[in-house]
């Protein structure tokens, strides 16, 4: 009976080793189609030139502007612009926060890319992170439901 006893711990740690296995194998699953997704996305945009179409070029000129100029030479992100129209109060009329993300993948770059596709890929970040924020968001709130509508519903939304 003593032993029978000993044995029942370790069969249980068992079964906590395949089921967290089990778990970590369909998240890894689901991560890589994902990002499979992501991709599919992302190479679009990962052209070195400037989208033409639209306000493209504007916006460009909103992240140019304190990337190749305010920053290096004045030392600010936002500023007075005198080369857009007859100048313009850059950044004090519109939120910041597309030119920061473009800021910041420009230092994740090391400044290895050209500000034309740091620009692309700002856009292709908005694009992406939903589909992994809503899955992990969803996974995590609908935990207590169990592992697969959880899963599902987390895919769902990322889709």
């Amino acid at each position: 009976m003593a032993e029978a006893s000993l044995k029942l711990p370790e069969v249980r740690r068992r079964l906590v080793r395949l089921s967290w296995r089990r778990i970590w194998v369909g998240e890894l699953a689901i991560g890589l189609l994902l990002a499979f997704m992501a991709w599919g996305i992302v190479r679009d945009y990962l052209h070195p030139s400037l989208f033409a179409w639209g306000d493209h070029p504007g916006q460009f000129m909103r992240f140019w502007y304190p990337l190749a100029h305010a920053l290096p030479h004045l030392g600010a992100v936002a500023g007075w612009n005198p080369v857009w129209y007859a100048g313009y109060p850059e950044l004090q009329f519109y939120p910041p926060g597309a030119v920061l993300v473009g800021l910041a993948l420009h230092l994740l770059t090391l400044g290895r890319l050209p500000p034309e596709q740091v620009y692309n890929l700002a856009p292709a970040l908005a694009f992406v992170l939903p589909l992994f924020t809503c899955y992990v968001f969803l996974r995590a709130a609908l935990a207590p439901l169990g592992v697969w509508p959880s899963r599902a519903a987390g895919l769902a939304a990322g889709l």
